[in-house]
């Protein structure tokens, strides 16, 4: 399984962002097969870094899955459009087996 979403970072009170304040996104993926492996994640920049989440403001990581579901909180993130991917990496290799 892996999904891919656009998301604009904005300030969650609805005021504008501040020049340099820096935003929070947390992200719960639910309906996962089992809790083998781990959820693998990479968020990258409009325009830079995606699918590779290489450059300048592209983070990747992992999360544990408990449930069927498994959340991670993406923080540091200055204002703007990023593109979000995450597979189930059930057999723990890194990469996503198809």
């Amino acid at each position: 399984m892996a999904i891919a979403v656009l998301w604009r970072a904005e300030a969650a009170s609805g005021n504008p962002v501040q020049p340099g304040e820096r935003l929070e996104l947390t992200v719960t993926v639910t309906g996962l097969k089992n809790d083998q492996g781990r959820l693998r994640y990479c968020i990258a920049p409009r325009g830079g870094g995606f699918p590779q989440c290489s450059g300048e403001g592209s983070l990747s990581g992992n999360s544990a899955i408990t449930g069927g579901s498994s959340t991670f909180v993406l923080r540091d993130l200055r204002q703007g459009s990023y593109a979000i991917a995450v597979f189930h990496d059930q057999n723990g290799n890194n990469r996503l087996d198809t």
